[in-house]
């Protein structure tokens, strides 16, 4: 009987161990499906609320790969003001101007934190400007995304005449890229541009890849 038997109750354990592991299978595909979907209507929510505030009626959304924000309309885009940026917009009347840097991030990279990023994104602006000095900076939150952030003013001069710049920098690092996100204007104008510039900083928020969590999810 026992050979008969041995052969049953090892099946019956195989099966019971398949159907456990299946279980859990399931269970962590759920809580992956979850989180995704998390992502996605933080985002959502998050987006939604911004855009829904008068104060930023007269702003559209732009966006790249897992940084967003919020840009006034009467800023064009350009491709100008640097040969590195990926985004980059201006106004020349109001002096207005906006760039964005993406730095991507590995082991092998020549910024290990975000803040090696940020001081190198300061030393590029104090290699730019003379009478560099910062105006005030800190390591914060901005709609749940760690940025540093600083003031500083600096005059430009090509010889002949120069210009007093104020800028505003946010730098932070979503999945694995570091952002640099710079907005100045002139000292005369500052006073004029101060609120939008604020608004643009205050709007960073993370971008999950929707694409990619879609498919992800049809996928499984």
């Amino acid at each position: 009987m026992a050979k008969f038997f041995i052969p049953i109750l090892a099946f019956l354990i195989a099966l019971w161990i398949y159907v456990v592991v299946q279980e859990q299978d399931n269970v962590k595909s759920k809580d992956n499906e979850n989180v995704l979907l998390k992502k996605v209507e933080d985002y959502t929510n998050l987006r939604d609320s911004i855009k829904k505030l008068p104060a930023y009626s007269d702003f559209f959304e732009t966006s790249y790969n897992r940084i967003s924000f919020m840009v006034p309309l009467y800023l064009d885009t350009t491709t100008k003001l640097s040969e590195s940026a990926v985004l980059q917009y201006k106004n020349y009347q109001k002096e207005f101007y906006l760039e964005l840097y993406q730095y991507v991030y590995d082991e092998y990279s020549r910024y290990q934190s975000v803040e090696s990023y940020f001081n190198a994104t300061l030393d590029v602006i104090r290699g730019i400007v003379i009478n560099f000095q910062v105006v005030d900076s800190s390591f914060t939150k901005i709609n749940k995304c760690l940025v540093y952030s600083v003031n500083i003013t600096g005059i430009l001069s090509n010889g002949n005449d120069s210009v007093t710049l104020w800028y505003k920098v946010l730098v932070t690092q979503m999945d694995n890229f570091f952002y640099d996100l710079t907005v100045w204007t002139t000292i005369e104008n500052f006073d004029k541009n101060e609120e939008d510039l604020n608004k643009i900083i205050s709007s960073v928020f993370y971008k999950p890849d929707i694409d990619a969590i879609r498919n992800k999810l049809q996928n499984q």
